[in-house]
């Protein structure tokens, strides 16, 4: 016979220690109950929180439970901790506001997609390509140049150099740079243990502006990336144009952000 679960009543309602409705372990509920009243003011911005103790009174749980939890929220810089002046929830600022990449894949992902190989080739490598890749020039590079549409619209726009590898046949490399998975994702197996990418604006020019059928100097984002090998070797160079009447990158601030539902269901190891 299961025993009954004493709920304790809190600022933001009832509270479970042992909920057999979920799967998530106390410490990270006590986090979304947390963060829930962060986001609704019943902790207001630069407000102290209650105790550990009094949280620990007002769940029910260990005292390494709570900690757990005020970790969390620490991570997700929802709170802040002074030494001797107890806990705080954080004020947000502009300079608080961060920006994923990932934004810009899933909107990809969002709707029907298809990439075009453009041109694949083996050129030899001009004064420019060379110093990239430490390479005399002349040396021989791989070219390929992609076009992603979404629906019927030419989208993003995707020129890169890389190294020819004997070990991974050209054919391999064209399968690989014709599909969105392994042009913008890319499997444990396929990525690279480390690289630079740098996102900046920039105005198309007019072989760009063509193939993404916009007018020339026409806005657009440029990501531009170089990848490496882990004996730090360049492997790959190049840069995606992506239309600015298409993509957007958003930053979320404060409790409540769409991420946090995503972070709680993770356990933390």
């Amino acid at each position: 016979m299961e025993t009954a679960c004493a709920t304790r009543s809190g600022p933001g309602g009832e509270f479970c220690a042992r909920d057999r409705g979920t799967s998530l372990p106390a410490y990270l509920r006590i986090a979304d109950t947390i963060a829930g009243r962060l986001a609704s003011g019943v902790y207001r911005a630069g407000a102290r929180l209650p105790s550990e103790a009094q949280f620990r009174g007002e769940f029910g749980v260990s005292h390494m439970t709570v900690r757990r939890a005020l970790s969390v929220l620490t991570e997700r810089g929802l709170i802040s901790a002074t030494k001797g002046s107890g806990t705080f929830a954080r004020t947000f600022g502009l300079a608080d506001s961060t920006f994923s990449l990932r934004q810009l894949v899933e909107e990809c992902a969002d709707g029907p997609l298809a990439v075009r190989l453009l041109s694949a080739s083996t050129i030899a490598a001009n004064s420019r390509i060379a110093a990239v890749f430490d390479l005399p020039p002349g040396e021989s590079v791989v070219y390929l140049r992609q076009l992603v549409l979404r629906g019927e619209t030419p989208a993003m726009y995707h020129r890169e150099y890389v190294l020819p590898d004997a070990t991974r046949p050209f054919l391999e490399l064209l399968l690989q740079s014709a599909s969105l998975h392994g042009l913008l994702g890319g499997g444990e197996a396929e990525g690279f243990p480390r690289g630079t990418v740098t996102l900046h604006a920039t105005s198309l020019g007019r072989a760009a502006a063509r193939i993404l059928d916009e007018p020339p100097g026409a806005p657009a984002l440029c990501v531009q990336h170089l990848f490496r090998d882990a004996a730090d070797r360049p492997l790959s160079w190049g840069y995606f144009l992506l239309r600015a009447d298409l993509f957007k990158l958003q930053s979320f601030l404060g409790a409540g952000r769409p991420d946090d539902e995503t972070r709680s269901t993770t356990p933390r190891r």
